[in-house]
């Protein structure tokens, strides 16, 4: 007899980060189940719809009907799903609380009164730290949000913490770095991924101040990180915040920008003097490496050339479609 794979939910897997998570739990033997109520009119990659292993419903998180009947009975959740990103959330903030802390903790409670088991885990960001120029940054630093979007985030890391004490849950918090890189559905909204179609499509792109560090990670190496929080020995992640990144790939915007120039000589990549973002921090990323064996498998390099060769080669037919934005 065959073992039966585990079953994995991912609420919210249609998305940026969602399909290409998919693809790698697929590849490391989980069965995955995706609900994602798309919003943004992406399509599912066409590998993704050919396996076996693989199902998708439509579903949108803000709904009560239907959650004890689509969520429930896996082994593990993988809460991705919620408006992501700062001006998505600065433009509806009502629907931004419901979506991104009211509508999970919602979830969370009939999973626990349900008396479910496995791993929860739920992805936030490292923006919750905020702007902490001269420091590095651990999971036991402070959270300094501000941005709404974050301040939802480090307000559901605290009470899934608290919620899930005692249970049969396994809590487990991703704080991603700044995600670039390509995925089914690319986003165009993000850092490099933005200014390396400026680039690449205007041949300019501007950067301000260019003094603000950021901790970056490809959307392939968080999936990786996802599974990883899965798959590795419960006492090594239970109850536990995990930055997903790299400490090679905390870089200045100014430095970001020499690299785009490195790759796409033909433009002009130029620092524009005014205040910087105020995201600006300098995270470690020691534990996670440490506590889980987590290494990056694309560099900053790699992808920026990823994406270049993409847009070069008209794989992306309008970088510039709403479908690649999430404002």
């Amino acid at each position: 007899m065959t073992e039966k794979k585990r079953e994995i939910l991912l609420l919210g897997g249609a998305g940026y980060i969602g399909q290409e998570t998919a693809k790698r739990l697929l590849q490391d033997a989980y069965s995955v189940r995706v609900l994602d109520s798309f919003i943004h009119s992406q399509s599912l990659d066409p590998a993704l719809s050919a396996s076996s292993d693989f199902a998708c419903e439509n579903y949108d998180i803000n709904d009560p009907s239907r959650s004890r009947e689509l969520i429930s009975g896996f082994d593990s959740y993988v809460i991705l799903a919620g408006l992501v990103g700062d001006p998505a959330c600065a433009s509806n903030p009502e629907l931004a609380r419901k979506t991104n802390f009211e509508s999970p903790l919602r979830i969370l409670d009939e999973l626990l009164d349900q008396g479910e088991a496995g791993r929860f885990v739920f992805i936030s960001t490292d923006s919750c730290y905020g702007k902490r120029p001269g420091e590095i940054l651990t999971e036991e630093s402070p959270l300094k949000p501000v941005s709404y979007y974050a301040e939802l985030k480090a307000s559901f890391e605290e009470t899934l913490f608290q919620k899930t004490k005692g249970s049969l849950l396994t809590p487990i918090v991703l704080r991603l770095a700044t995600v670039y890189g390509l995925a089914p559905r690319t986003r165009f909204d993000l850092a490099v991924n933005l200014l390396v179609r400026e680039a690449v499509v205007k041949g300019a792109a501007g950067i301000y101040s260019g003094e603000q560090w950021r901790p970056l990670v490809h959307v392939r190496d968080v999936a990786k990180a996802v599974s990883l929080a899965l798959s590795s020995p419960r006492e090594l992640v239970e109850g536990q915040i995990f930055n997903v990144g790299s400490n090679n790939q905390n870089i200045r915007f100014s430095e970001l920008g020499k690299l785009i120039a490195e790759c796409v000589p033909d433009a002009e990549v130029k620092i524009i003097p005014g205040a910087p973002d105020l995201r600006d921090y300098y995270v470690s990323f020691d534990k996670i490496r440490k506590r889980l064996g987590f290494v990056p498998d694309v560099s900053l390099k790699d992808g920026v050339m990823e994406i270049r060769d993409a847009l070069k080669g008209g794989l992306i037919a309008d970088p510039y479609h709403p479908v690649y934005r999430n404002a």
